[in-house]
C-alpha cells in the first residue's frame, strides 16, 4: 500500500486546523494564507530566497531526468505536458483516471484547499458541464506523487499553452520569464467551480473539510480522489513533494479553444 511520508502528513494535520478556522469564528489574522499567497508572480531564474519570490528550483526533483520524446506527437510546447499521459512514457509515470468534474458558471478554480475560502476563480472561461479528470504519479519517498493533473474539456489536441491567471492579470505565454503559480502550505491541490465553493460553504464546511481532505484523503492514499457535495463536485491530490508554489496551464487547440486546464508540481524541470 502506499503510504504519506510523516512529514507531509503531519502538515496535512496542521492545515486541517487552519481550514477549521477559515470556515468557523477563528480571526482570519491567525491564519498563515492569505488571498495574496494565490497570486504570487515569480521568476524562472530567481535566484532569491524562495519564501519571498518561489525560486522553483527549491521545489524540482534533482536526480537526472530522460529527454522527452515526444515531438511525434504533433503537440505544443512543453511536450511533456502531454506525453506525461501517455501509457508509454520516458519519465515512469504513470496514470489514473479519477471520474468527473463538474463544472458551472464558466468558471474553474485551483489552490490550497486549506484557503478555499480565499480561492479566485480564473479569468480564462471554460466550459460547462462534466469533464474528465486526469493525474500523472510516480513514487516519490515512500508514497505516490502526483507530478501533473488536468481537466480535459475535449479531446482535441492543444496547440498552444498559456498561464492561468486572474483578471487583474496580463495573459503570460509560457515562455515568458515570470510564471504565475499558486501557494499551497498544505501540500495538497483542490481544483473545482465556484458553484461547488458555494455549495461547500453551506454544508458545515468545517467538518465537512476534515472530512474530505483529512479522512477520505487517508482512505484514498493522500493521491487524488474525486468527492461529490450533493450535485455538485471537488477534486483533490497531493502536490508531489508537499508545500511550494505551482503553476496552472489552459491549453488552447487551433480554433483558441480551451480544450486542457493542467497542474504541473514542478517534479520534472522541462523549461528553457
Amino acid at each position: 500500500m502506499n503510504k504519506l511520508s510523516g512529514a507531509l502528513k503531519q502538515i496535512l494535520m496542521v492545515n486541517a486546523a487552519l481550514a477549521l478556522c477559515f470556515f468557523t469564528a477563528c480571526n482570519p489574522s491567525e491564519t498563515k494564507t492569505t488571498k495574496t499567497d494565490s497570486e504570487l508572480t515569480w521568476s524562472k531564474s530567481s535566484k532569491s530566497d524562495s519564501s519571498q519570490t518561489g525560486n522553483q528550483s527549491d521545489f524540482l526533483v534533482t536526480n537526472p531526468l530522460p529527454e522527452i520524446v515526444s515531438k511525434e506527437l504533433n503537440t505544443a510546447y512543453p511536450e511533456v505536458f502531454e506525453q506525461a499521459f501517455l501509457a508509454e512514457n520516458t519519465f515512469g509515470l504513470t496514470q489514473q483516471v479519477l471520474g468527473k468534474l463538474k463544472i458551472e458558471g464558466g468558471k474553474i478554480l485551483a489552490g490550497d484547499p486549506a484557503a478555499m475560502a480565499t480561492l479566485k476563480p480564473f479569468a480564462q472561461d471554460v466550459p460547462n458541464g462534466s469533464f474528465p479528470v486526469e493525474i500523472a504519479i510516480a513514487p516519490v519517498g515512500d508514497y505516490q506523487g502526483v507530478h501533473f493533473a488536468r481537466v480535459r474539456f475535449n479531446n482535441s489536441t492543444v496547440k498552444e499553452w498559456e498561464f492561468a491567471r486572474f483578471s487583474d492579470q496580463k495573459p503570460l505565454k509560457i515562455e515568458d520569464t515570470t510564471m504565475y503559480c499558486f501557494k499551497t502550505e498544505s501540500g495538497m491541490a483542490v481544483v473545482l467551480s465556484p458553484a461547488s465553493i458555494k455549495t461547500f460553504e453551506n454544508s458545515n464546511p468545517g467538518q465537512l473539510w476534515h472530512h474530505i481532505f483529512v479522512e477520505k484523503a487517508e482512505e484514498n492514499n493522500h493521491t487524488g480522489f474525486l468527492y461529490s457535495i450533493k450535485n455538485q463536485n471537488l477534486m483533490t491530490c497531493n502536490t508531489g513533494t508537499g508545500p511550494g508554489c505551482y503553476s496552472v496551464y489552459f491549453g488552447f487547440n487551433h480554433n483558441k479553444e480551451i480544450c486542457q486546464m493542467l497542474l504541473d508540481f514542478a517534479l520534472i524541470n522541462w523549461w528553457k
